[in-house]
């Protein structure tokens, strides 16, 4: 992959197929995860959340916000990372760990990666992307709605909370 050019501090979700945001995890980020475990030990994520603010806090906004967004591998084909399984959720009529909802109280968006960070962590062959669209939710994107987000260059970065085992 080459590079994301011209980082921002607003990213931006629109329905109708419309503006989509693309983050990716630096090469930093990831070695960080990895030094986690020592050598000849084995790590398994037990929860790993993504927070993504909006970028205001005005509550008007939150009208017309995406109740729930995805998080994609590739956002034109609908293909989604490992823990936004959608088309499992829709069939077997369940809801996911992932979640993906607008909290309304605080103003950001939650998704739980786990799956998709220890993927990340133990791929020796770069075969699973740093980077990942957010995107409307899948059965949601002909939607008529809009929100701002927070980026990395803000007051307030996209964060994750992360809970481990260390095993061996």
């Amino acid at each position: 992959d080459e590079p994301l050019e011209n980082p921002t501090t607003r990213g931006y979700v629109q329905g109708f197929m419309g503006v989509a945001t693309t983050l990716e995890l630096s090469e930093e980020f990831v070695e960080s995860l990895r030094a986690l475990c020592p050598e000849g030990c084995n790590i398994f994520i037990n929860k790993a959340t993504m927070y993504v603010d909006l970028a205001s806090d005005d509550y008007t906004l939150y009208d017309v916000a995406p109740e729930r967004l995805g998080t994609y591998e590739n956002y034109s084909k609908l293909r989604a990372v490992a823990d936004y399984a959608y088309i499992y959720e829709h069939t077997y009529e369940t809801e996911l760990a992932y979640g993906g909802y607008l909290n309304r109280t605080f103003g950001y968006y939650s998704m739980d990666l786990s799956l998709y960070l220890q993927e990340l962590m133990h791929d020796e062959n770069g075969e699973v992307s740093r980077r990942m669209t957010l995107g409307m939710a899948a059965y949601d994107y002909l939607d008529d709605a809009m929100v701002a987000l927070d980026l990395s260059g803000s007051e307030l970065p996209i964060r994750f909370d992360i809970t481990y085992t260390i095993i061996g």
